[in-house]
Parts: structure tokens; C-alpha cells; sequence
């Protein structure tokens, strides 16, 4: 059974709580507008962060459906790297503060939270949607900017390789498309529960039937992941 119901999520519309001190607020008015989205992991919802010095933060909070031992300790992980400071806007979608768990409008949630992409410059798309709902966009996109998107999305994937991160789960779902301060076009990596690290316990693969660690997406695996796969495959 799901560790948390839609009907569950619905309710936590318009809910406040606290976190470390920090106090979040859930608005109402996005139920039924497009949010909450559910995913194959879990649900996102829209939030915002009262920071006391920074102000508010326009926040995306993920909440899982199963709650997995292993995914905690993870995402302590992620938090505490602090990567959302380390650049002005390239890790925006690491997340900056965890619950596990948290008692919200009465029903116990286990999640995180990142800040919200492209929130203060008009929103962001993730590729996968823009392919299929925004094809317009991508063709008036030009080469410039187009190779600015790559290394834009090469930059972030260095850099978590150099702290012996891997990302896990790159696929055109996971790469959010959107605009800088200037109009620039510019790129963030999102999702980063399926990430990989030499001090961290592996998700199970599955929980009950329900996959839990992604292997990435076709067109962005490793060389070596899809001999794994197709060694898995041959052995079954």
C-alpha cells in the first residue's frame, strides 16, 4: 500500500510547518491547478520557504510514497553538500532541507524540499514537456543558445562527478528548461534521488512491485550501465 494517499495530498493545501525553525506554508490555490503532480516516486507540490533573512523562497516540496530507510540518510546527503549556495543558480534543484519524517495537516510526510525553477524569471519546462507541448520553443532556440544549454548541463555533471556524485536518473524529464534574469535561455538538473555516491546505501531496486532506483533513461546511461542491463536481461 502507497505510504501516502492523493486524497492525502490534497488535504495539505494551505498547511504551515516548521522546519529547523524555518517556517514553510503550502498555498491552497494550487490544488487542482496543475499541482499537485505525481511522478513515479511520489508527489510535488508547490511551497514556500518564510526564510527570516532571505525572505520567501518559492519552493517545490516532494513528498515520497513509500518510506524508504535508505532514501533518509540520502537526502541528509544532499542537503548538507549545501550545493543550492554553492552557485547562483546552476544546483537550485538540490534539495536545501529534508523531512523525514514530518507531521502535516495530520498526516505524516516523508520528502524534501528545492526551490522552485525558474520562479522569478517566468518558469521553467522540463524537456520531455517542451518536446512534446512546447516544440515551438525549441525550434526558435538557436545554435548559440542551444550550445549554451549543453554546457550549461555538462557544467553541472562535472561538478558532481568531481564529489564523486553521480546523478543516477539524466533523462529529458530531469532537465529543466527555462530563462535567465537577462531572457538567456538556461538549463538545471533536477531529481536527484537516484543519485549515486561511494558512502551512501543503494535504494532497492524495487519496493513491493514499484520501481524505487531508476537506471537512468535510454540515450543518457553509461556505457557500462547498459552492458549491466543487458547482462540482467540475458540472465533472466
Amino acid at each position: 500500500m502507497p505510504y501516502i494517499t492523493g486524497s492525502e495530498v490534497l488535504r495539505l493545501g494551505g498547511a504551515r510547518f516548521d522546519i529547523e525553525g524555518i517556517s514553510f506554508v503550502i498555498p491552497p490555490s494550487q490544488m487542482g491547478n496543475g499541482w499537485p503532480r505525481k511522478g513515479g516516486e511520489g508527489y510535488a507540490l508547490l511551497a514556500s520557504c518564510e526564510h527570516p533573512t532571505q525572505g520567501t523562497i518559492p519552493s517545490v516540496m516532494k513528498i515520497f510514497l513509500e518510506d524508504v530507510p535508505a532514501r533518509n540518510a540520502r537526502t541528509r546527503f544532499l542537503v548538507k553538500l549545501g550545493m543550492t549556495k554553492s552557485h547562483e543558480w546552476l544546483f537550485q534543484g538540490v534539495p536545501y532541507a529534508s523531512f523525514s519524517p514530518k507531521i502535516v495537516n495530520g498526516t505524516r510526510v516523508v520528502g524534501h524540499l528545492a526551490r522552485q525553477i525558474g520562479a522569478k524569471t517566468g518558469g521553467a519546462e522540463d524537456f520531455a514537456g517542451l518536446k512534446q507541448f512546447g516544440q515551438d520553443q525549441l525550434d526558435r532556440l538557436g545554435r548559440e543558445e542551444r550550445t549554451r544549454l549543453i554546457v550549461e548541463l555538462c557544467c553541472a555533471i562535472y561538478v558532481l562527478e568531481n564529489r564523486g556524485i553521480t546523478h543516477g536518473d539524466l533523462s529529458q524529464k530531469n532537465i529543466m528548461i527555462g530563462r535567465s534574469n537577462s531572457g538567456n535561455p538556461r538549463c538545471w538538473l533536477i531529481d536527484f534521488d537516484g543519485l549515486y555516491h561511494t558512502s551512501l546505501p543503494l535504494l532497492p531496486l524495487k519496493v513491493g512491485n514499484d520501481p524505487c532506483r531508476p537506471l537512468g533513461a535510454t540515450g543518457y546511461q553509461y556505457p557500462s550501465l547498459l552492458k549491466r542491463i543487458h547482462l540482467n536481461r540475458d540472465n533472466h
